[in-house]
């Protein structure tokens, strides 16, 4: 239960700070969460500050690095799916591996690029996109899905609240 709270605290909080729905963060947590990520170590927010930055389809982004997690190295198929929502996999890795485009290539085609290699990339995609989508909160958008966050949160206080056991 304690584990839950925290969890749903941390949902909520990151959700306000970056504009996006409660519902939505809610599902990104949890498919997170079920690939193997750990969304509270900082995770969630790099990824979201990289899809942010390059305006790649978030949830298209959590499944590709969900599945390499998954299959504790980084795929083809995987690579591929961030390649298409614009996320520059390639770059990102040469900067923190120090190895060449065509090397990680290889290695990647030999199966290689273990889960370090995702994690690294994970990390590296927060760096690259840092603070991008905290900024997206204070566009229309972002102002809207918070004002709807409000209110999902007012909905939830009442109905703790007991006052439906009640009615």
């Amino acid at each position: 239960a304690d584990g839950a709270r925290k969890a749903a605290s941390f949902v909520t909080e990151l959700s306000d700070a970056t504009g996006n729905s409660l519902a939505q963060m809610e599902d990104l947590y949890r498919r997170a969460k079920s690939f193997g990520l750990d969304p509270q170590s900082g995770t969630l927010a790099d990824i979201m500050d990289s899809a942010a930055k390059y305006g790649a389809d978030l949830d298209g982004v959590i499944l590709a690095l969900g599945q390499a997690t998954a299959n504790q190295k980084l795929q083809g198929e995987e690579v591929l799916q961030l390649l298409e929502r614009g996320i520059p996999v390639w770059e990102m890795l040469t900067r923190v591996s120090g190895l060449s485009v065509e090397q990680l290539q290889d290695m990647q085609q030999r199966g290689e690029l273990g889960l370090e290699y995702v994690d690294m990339l994970i990390a590296e995609m927060g760096r690259d996109g840092e603070g991008f989508s905290r900024k997206q909160a204070n566009l229309f958008d972002g102002i809207t899905k918070r004002i709807g966050n409000t209110w999902t949160k007012f909905m939830r206080m009442v109905a703790e609240s007991g006052y439906f056991e009640t009615l």
